[in-house]
This record gives C-alpha cells, sequence and structure tokens, in this order.
C-alpha cells in the first residue's frame, strides 16, 4: 500500500491543514481503543473550533466504557448513522497503521485519506501523513497538532484536553509501559497544569468495570494455560463461552493482560471467537524484549513492539493459539 507520492507532513503542516474549514470525517480504528477514540474525538472538536463541520466514525461503536468522552447527547458514531445531508471534503484518520484497519470506512470514502496520524513503527502508509514511531500515543501527536492550532492554549475547550490525556493514558497502560517517555510525562503533566483531571479520567479508564468485564476476566483466568516453562501464557475463548454468558466483545478487552500478570511470563496471548466461524482474533502483550508486531506481521497483523494483534483462520481456538506459538522465538 505504500505509496512515496505520499508526503510526510510536519506537526505545523498539519494544524495549519486542519484549520482550515472543511466538512471533515475523523475517523478511528476497528476493535477501538482509548487511543484512537480520545484522538478522534479531540481532533473532531478542535476542527469544530474553527468552523469545520466534523464528525468521527470508526466501523465499532464506541465501546461504553469511553463513552464519557463523548460530547454530552452523542449518538452513534458508526458510518451509516452520519447525518444525511453530511458530505465530507476531508477525511482524517487517527491511529490506524494500514486500511485495512478502518475496515469498510476505506471503501465508503473511495480510498481517499487526506492524512493519517499515526505512531505505529510498522506501517503502511496510504496519505499523506504524520507519523512519529516514538509517540507513546497517537494522542500525543494529536495534542501537539492541537496545540500548534491554537494562538492561545487556553482557547483549547477542556473536553479536547481531557480526550487528549485520555488517549495517552491508555496506550501507556497509565504510564507503566516501557513506550513511555520524558516527552510523555511532560505532556500529561501540561494537560494536568490545564487543568485536566487525571484522577478521575484514570479511575474511569482502569479502574471501572462493568459486571460483565469481570465475569469475562474470572473466565479468562481459569482457562489460562502456560507454555515454554511458564514463559507464556494463553488463553482461550471461543464463541459459544461468549454467547452462554452473554458477553460481548467488548467484554473481552483485557482478558490479555489476565493472562500478562502472571509471575514468570513474557509473552501473553489471547485467542478469540467474535463469530461462530473460523476466525480468530489473537492478542498479544509482551513483557520482554520480543517484538509481538513481528509477529502479528507474520500474520498480516500489526501494532506496537510490546501489544499488537492479528487475525487467523482455524478450525479452533487452540489451533490458532498452536500457530502462534510455533512462531515465538523462545
Amino acid at each position: 500500500m505504500t505509496d512515496k507520492s505520499y508526503r510526510k507532513i510536519s506537526i505545523f503542516e498539519a494544524a495549519d491543514r486542519l484549520s482550515r474549514p472543511k466538512n471533515t470525517l475523523v475517523v478511528y480504528h476497528a476493535r477501538p481503543d482509548g487511543d484512537t477514540i480520545g484522538s478522534a474525538l479531540a481532533l473532531c472538536e478542535a476542527m469544530r473550533c474553527f468552523g469545520s463541520v466534523a464528525y468521527v466514525t470508526g466501523v465499532d461503536e464506541i465501546p461504553e466504557r469511553l463513552r464519557f468522552l463523548c460530547p454530552e447527547g452523542f449518538g452513534s458514531a458508526l458510518y451509516e448513522n452520519l447525518p444525511k445531508e453530511f458530505s465530507p471534503e476531508r477525511v482524517v484518520t487517527v491511529d490506524a497503521a494500514a486500511p485495512s484497519l478502518i475496515g469498510g470506512i476505506y471503501d465508503k470514502v473511495g480510498g481517499k485519506i487526506d492524512l493519517m496520524i499515526d505512531h505505529h513503527e510498522l506501517n503502511s502508509v496510504f496519505a499523506d501523513n504524520c507519523i512519529d514511531p516514538s509517540a507513546a500515543a497517537c494522542g500525543q501527536i494529536v495534542l501537539s497538532i492541537i496545540f500548534a492550532m491554537f494562538e492561545d492554549r487556553h482557547d483549547i475547550p477542556r473536553k479536547v484536553l481531557d480526550c487528549c490525556y485520555a488517549a495517552i493514558a491508555s496506550d501507556t497502560g497509565c504510564f507503566k509501559y516501557s513506550n513511555v517517555t520524558p516527552e510523555t510525562h511532560k505532556a500529561a503533566a501540561t494537560l494536568i497544569s490545564m487543568g485536566v483531571n487525571a484522577a478521575e479520567i484514570n479511575t474511569l479508564l482502569f479502574e471501572t468495570k462493568s459486571e460483565k468485564q469481570l465475569c469475562a476476566e474470572a473466565l479468562a483466568a481459569s482457562r489460562i494455560k502456560t507454555h515454554f516453562g511458564g514463559r507464556v501464557s494463553v488463553v482461550t475463548f471461543p464463541y459459544s463461552l461468549k454467547k452462554e454468558y452473554g458477553l460481548s466483545e467488548e467484554h473481552l478487552e483485557t482478558i490479555v493482560d489476565i493472562a500478562r500478570c502472571i509471575s514468570g511470563v513474557m509473552v501473553a496471548i489471547a485467542v478469540k471467537q467474535p463469530f461462530d466461524d473460523d476466525r480468530y482474533r489473537v492478542s498479544l502483550r509482551s513483557n520482554c524484549g520480543i517484538d509481538v508486531s513481528r509477529i502479528c506481521a507474520g500474520f498480516s497483523g500489526g501494532g506496537h513492539k510490546k501489544a499488537a494483534g492479528c487475525t487467523i483462520i482455524a478450525e479452533s481456538a487452540e489451533e490458532a493459539a498452536e500457530k502462534v506459538l510455533s512462531v515465538i522465538p523462545l
């Protein structure tokens, strides 16, 4: 997908482009997390301050646990629920390293993306881009762009700042992952100095869970198996189990973290079956020097060195897990 005709642009050029009023669609990636949602909502609201008519959208709805970031009265973010009279003149993607990560929306906009903002090291460039792999979160890049858009930072709406903080906190595991740099802490400190209630946001992001999410985590804990002498943990979650307990994919987001927290585990694997078919979504987390994004790239997936994912075709969750286990360099 890489095309050398696409330009790498600076923070300031991105800010200049996005300050110009246009009907704008901000697209977040499939199976959205806090980074992509926070980045999309922050950028959307910032552009509205400059006269743009802007909306966020994705192939999956904004998860309930992240709805506190949405403006009051926010409805659906699905593409089919956008206002009928809205016609995008500009399309921006956030935190999406490849067109496949925004799903069918890529085709709906005719494959024309005006700007991609991303921080993944492995990506397929599909538009003029503002990419910085050294940024701990896409929200860190979006914050820099927004700061460059406003002459006076006091004019930035508080909701924009909250969304940027949530994006950064989400992708750093509340600032405990190895992707955190001094610049990450400086960005967070600046946001807190501007009035962001970090304690409240972190509580909502990391310490507030629904009963169904807790149910999913308990089931996951009971299904963990270890390999390579305890250095790799695997949890499988078939569709039948999800259906039996009335769970959705949103409730299963954290099961890989349950497998990851076992003492001695270097790589954690979660294998989920979203539908009653042969497609399995695999999430990997690394507690060591193993680059799981490269493992997932071998299955047409991707992500970060410490957190990545892919989809595998298999006859069972166990077979999907075996395919991944066979290529872990241990």
